[in-house]
């Protein structure tokens, strides 16, 4: 069985209580409506229920029973239909009501494996590549979000001359990540010296992470002393260019796919949902906020807090390097998802890239 949290504006208050109030009954015809309108995007009617759902139930009964939904708040119906539609609340039920989830998407997505076998390609490279596959097979937009250089661990470092007194510096880590910086050096110092900071940094950072550099120092040799400066001044282009959002990339993918949904057929409600998706400190806020821990987190309509998201869902989770959380993988899309579709798959993705970057060396 997958694991999974629920998340909601009450810190998981709602959560709990979300389904107390229902009998048996009453949960059953719910789940049978989700199921519904997730495949047709059509309000679902008494007879539909009886029809195709095999309840041992009158249409007057299950009527009732639709309309008691309605009251409780976990369905609704548009004006000019007499079905109805779930609500936040009516999908949160179904989400926690998920017990098993099936693995017959694994067969669609053997070109990851293929995909991971690869060596030969940058990290982000690789997650873009990941971000593409994960949409054209949920049919929803994907994002990634890379490992964090800070929290990654320092592998190697290089310093490479590439005109009159500028340089090139390599950052590599051991999640894969390549931070490559340009600057101008003192002009007392020369290629030489590049190269034997470079190989103090190695020696003294090799294996540390990469927040803990600013505060660590490099002792100098008497014979590495007037190096200070030079070091110093590659501790503080490292220290600026892995410090804040710049250095964490959001991979997006498919945000053609929403435009296919026929609840964002308002072009300006969907333009209003790309704009603040591609607005990258609002999702990492959102990735770091919203997820703890090793679980799938599902967030529906408004417990996303955003009003251009309240028609949208996020299935969410952290995929790990070495047993430590190193970066987000999830989708996005209608409230009308298929929720345990959906969720094998992110599971799926995050399990294959666990194990690609527990494999990686560089």
């Amino acid at each position: 069985m997958i694991g999974y949290e629920n998340s909601t504006p009450e810190g998981g208050l709602l959560m709990k209580s979300v389904g107390m109030d229902l009998d048996k009954r009453k949960a059953e015809i719910l789940i049978a409506v989700v199921k519904h309108y997730i495949k047709t995007a059509e309000p679902v009617s008494s007879q539909t229920i009886v029809a195709e759902y095999g309840f041992n139930l009158c249409s007057a009964t299950v009527r009732h029973g639709l309309a008691a939904l309605e009251s409780m708040g976990y369905l609704t119906h548009p004006h000019t239909s007499a079905g109805r539609v779930p609500t936040d609340k009516g999908y949160r039920f179904f989400v926690n009501s998920i017990k098993e989830l099936g693995s017959s998407m694994m067969n669609r997505v053997n070109h990851l494996r293929t995909l991971y076998q690869r060596r030969d390609v940058e990290i982000e490279k690789l997650l873009k590549d990941t971000a593409d596959l994960l949409a054209s097979v949920t049919r929803h937009v994907a994002l990634i979000m890379a490992p964090s250089i800070q929290t990654s661990t320092f592998k190697h470092l290089e310093l490479l001359p590439i005109g009159e007194k500028l340089a090139m510096m390599v950052l590599i880590t051991d999640t894969g990540r390549i931070l490559k910086k340009v600057f101008q050096y003192p002009s007392a110092f020369n290629s030489l010296d590049l190269q034997r900071v470079a190989g103090l940094f190695n020696a003294r950072f090799s294996g540390m992470e990469v927040e803990k550099i600013e505060g660590a120092d490099i002792a100098l040799s008497s014979s590495d002393l007037l190096l200070r400066p030079l070091v110093n001044q590659v501790k503080g282009i490292l220290a600026q260019e892995t410090t804040g959002f710049e250095e964490e990339r959001v991979f997006l993918s498919g945000t053609s796919f929403m435009l296919q949904q026929p609840e964002f057929y308002d072009v300006g409600e969907v333009q209003s949902i790309l704009d603040i998706l591609e607005r990258e400190y609002f999702l990492l806020n959102l990735l770091r906020d919203k997820l703890s821990g090793n679980k799938i987190v599902v967030k529906i309509g408004s417990e996303i807090e955003r009003d251009e998201l309240r028609h949208c869902s996020f299935v969410l989770t952290n995929y790990k390097f070495r047993g430590r959380r190193s970066g987000t993988v999830g989708v996005i899309g209608p409230t009308r998802m298929d929720y345990p579709r959906v969720i094998s798959t992110i599971h799926f993705f995050e399990k294959s890239l666990t194990e690609y970057l527990d494999s990686f060396q560089v």
